[in-house]
């Protein structure tokens, strides 16, 4: 019999409880009103007094969004089903045994659970039978105390709530057991709209670039670079992951037979319930879906088989042997920036909304840049990582004439003036003299500077000792940042240094610099140089395109948040030194956790082994940049951290992740655009001008209208064709039709 006291409890605890026939399984009296009403202590007092001997709940929003899983069939697939549920998440689960032999498994979900749901069926003696299935919204079901019930783990009365990612993992296992629809539906990857464009591309191909990559990739390789774990393998190789960014032991997708499947609503760019070969992966993770680019990519790489092509071959030209032998290196376009990495939660998306909400011509990039510089300068000298990163950055932002780069800055000169640190920002410099001075008298500077797009154009077209001067005081002080910075002798009365720096007047104690520039694409990237790029300065920097304008909006007053600025007053007072503190600070230390302290670990093994590559065939460009990019991945680190966090910042894996993919992204597309127009003479350039015409011009581009766009005379014309088909950048191919034939140019 049912005691009173039992269904009480249950009603305590939010469940619709009701007494209940065991043999029909279902409760004595009359029940749809209580799917939507719980009933009273009285009428459960009065209920239970009777003699029951059997309870049941029901399930749904009424009962506090109550699901549970029912394994029929004498529980037949539980075994198979519970062996792939993480420890972690089956211990908060209740459990118990059921009558006929099954089970139940009963939880709680944050969000509203659907209708009975069937997961699982198969053929049993000639019949189509459910073998697992949800009993939610508008169903009911018998339990523990219940004759024939027994309760295996936890207590109806302490339910645990689930995220809505750990249901879906437990339901999306369960429907993986599923014999009918695996049986009709195999396995089979999702196909975007887009991909017929690329299979009408590459029909005429022995093997697409795609297939190919499909056969030869180490699949679970590529997923580890873009942050997901192996959580297990099971004896039969399908192996289970975890997505970036999530803690504990549950899975998010498995990988079996070349095929990902993502059960996970939070794992962008995936699509939960959806599986993905290799090259769809890549194709998502590397270029934001556009299977064309992604092809292309990896046909450079070298994947894929096309057919037989007609080739002009002709003997390379003695000009053509002066021309750099980067050209036709793996720097491949990684495409767009993924919208998500324009988020970092907390101050970084509330001072981006901040800035756009008051634009004329509100641009994402822009904003986001403006912040990040902006808390990165908050932060100076007054934070560390557990490897003395610091974390002052070199952030350039690119956008034509009307896009908005001013905006961000005035933005942040108003809110440095509203908390008297305007001193330290500045919008330009004369001189490495003048850089250096004004780093003497604020130790922590924000220098925000438009064109900057001319000092490297200086370097590149003449050896000036200012330029040079301004350029090695930038690097040495970035490098600086956490260590003593010794400056030259100046010329100045003793009576006009500041008294705390006597003694010390000619070093600065890890000098702060971070650099918010704006330049205009076009002539930014012309201002590259060999000399630019290996000197070390534009691989210090991250540079993102902002692209187009956003829509026009009525301009906003500035005026800063309240939430803003407490979140400011508390970063402001990070850091110790006592009466040294502006000469000597004693910076906070933000920790790690060891998940992330072991990405970071993974990273840095990662890009040194990139750099050892191009070190072997002496690369000089890309080993300046990945040489830097573990660097630049510990001080975005710091500054989520921040972010996410004022009172207790502390370094997570999603920390990591997010700021591995900025770096990633950032050091990929300079590498592009620097083999697309850096040079090291005249000819160089006109090689690099002819392959970046092709590339925006879909990748083909046919004789005649390219010797027109390049204004070039058909003898120069014919030597930079010569030069790059001999070098392996381009292809020539006859494309002939009834009447005439036609050279084209395609990109090798």
């Amino acid at each position: 019999m049912i005691e009173k006291e039992t269904a009480l409890k249950f009603l305590a605890a939010g469940l619709a409880v009701l007494p209940a026939d065991k043999t029909l399984k279902r409760p004595v009296m009359a029940w749809k009103n209580y799917q939507e009403h719980r009933p009273v202590t009285a009428d459960v007092e009065s209920w239970f007094s009777d003699r029951h001997n059997a309870i049941c709940l029901i399930c749904g929003k009424v009962s506090g969004n109550l699901e549970v899983i029912d394994f029929d069939h004498h529980g037949e697939l539980y075994p198979a089903w519970e062996v792939q549920i993480p420890v972690a998440l089956k211990s908060k689960l209740v459990i118990e045994q059921t009558q006929s032999g099954g089970f139940h498994v009963a939880y709680r979900c944050a969000e509203v659970v659907s209708g009975n749901t069937k997961l699982a069926q198969g053929i049993r003696n000639d019949k189509l039978v459910t073998l697992i299935e949800t009993r939610g919204e508008g169903g009911l079901i018998l339990c523990s105390p219940s004759d024939g019930y027994t309760l295996m783990q936890g207590d109806y009365a302490n339910l645990p709530i689930l995220t809505a990612e750990e249901r879906d993992l437990l339901l999306n296992t369960a429907t993986q057991l599923d014999e009918i629809k695996a049986e009709k539906h195999p396995a089979e990857p999702v196909l975007p709209q887009n991909f017929t464009m690329y299979e009408s591309a590459y029909s005429n191909f022995e093997k697409r670039p795609g297939d190919d990559f499909n056969e030869r990739i180490n699949f679970g390789e590529m997923l580890n670079f873009y942050g997901w774990k192996l959580m297990r393998t099971l004896p039969d190789g399908n192996q289970y992951w975890q997505r970036p960014g999530k803690i504990g032991d549950q899975h998010s997708a498995t990988l079996k037979d070349g095929i990902f499947y993502v059960f996970s609503s939070n794992a962008d760019p995936f699509e939960p319930n959806k599986g993905y070969t290799a090259f769809t992966a890549y194709a998502l993770l590397r270029h934001n879906g556009d299977f064309s680019k992604a092809a292309a990519d990896l046909l450079a790489q070298g994947y894929g088989q096309p057919k037989e092509a007609v080739l002009n071959s002709v003997p390379i030209t003695p000009e053509a042997e002066t021309v750099s032998k980067d050209i036709a290196e793996e720097f491949k376009d990684p495409g767009s920036l993924s919208k998500d990495l324009l988020h970092i939660p907390g101050f970084i998306d509330e001072y981006t909304d901040f800035i756009m909400s008051s634009a004329p011509q509100p641009n994402r990039v822009l904003a986001f840049c403006g912040a990040v510089a902006f808390l990165s300068f908050l932060l100076g000298r007054k934070v560390r990582d557990d490897r003395n990163n610091r974390p002052n950055i070199y952030l350039i932002s690119l956008a034509n004439s009307g896009v908005g780069k001013n905006h961000p800055r005035s933005v942040n000169m108003h809110i440095a003036a509203n908390h008297n640190i305007c001193g330290g920002v500045a919008e330009s410099f004369a001189s490495g003299e003048g850089l250096e001075d004004a780093l003497f008298v604020n130790p922590t500077l924000l220098l925000q500077v438009d064109e900057v797009d001319t000092l490297f154009n200086t370097l590149k077209n003449t050896k000036e000792s200012r330029a040079e001067a301004i350029i090695e005081k930038m690097l040495r002080v970035y490098s600086s940042s956490n260590n003593i910075y010794k400056t030259r002798k100046r010329a100045i009365p003793r009576d006009k240094i500041r008294k705390d720096t006597i003694g010390n007047d000619d070093v600065i104690f890890y000098p702060y610099l971070t650099i918010l520039g704006t330049a205009i694409p076009k002539l930014f990237y012309e201002s590259l140089s060999n000399r630019v790029l290996t000197n070390g300065l534009l691989a210090r920097c991250m540079v993102i395109d902002a692209g187009k304008r956003g829509t026009h909006q009525k301009a906003g007053i500035i005026e800063e948040p309240e939430s803003i600025s407490r979140k400011i007053d508390v970063i402001l007072g990070y850091g110790n030194g006592g009466n040294l503190a502006a000469v000597n600070p004693q910076p906070t230390v933000i920790h790690s956790t060891d998940e992330a302290e072991a990405r970071l670990e993974e990273l840095n093994a990662l890009f040194n082994k990139r750099y050892d590559e191009y070190e072997a065939r002496q690369v000089v460009i890309p080993m300046a940049f990945w040489t830097r990019a573990f660097e630049k991945v510990c001080k975005l680190a710091i500054i989520y951290a921040v972010s996410a966090d004022v009172t207790n910042p502390v370094i997570t894996l999603d920390a990591v992740n997010w700021a591995s993919r900025f770096v990633t992204y950032a050091t990929e597309q300079a590498l592009f655009m620097a083999n697309a127009y850096s040079y090291e003479n005249s000819f160089d350039e006109k090689c690099r001008k002819a392959i970046r015409y092709i590339r925006e011009h879909g990748g083909k581009y046919q004789h005649g209208a390219l010797l027109k766009r390049m204004h070039e005379s058909a003898e120069v014309f014919g030597k930079i064709i010569d030069t790059l088909i001999e070098n392996g950048s381009i292809v020539a191919e006859t494309v002939r039709n009834s009447s005439k034939s036609a050279s084209v140019y395609r990109l090798a």
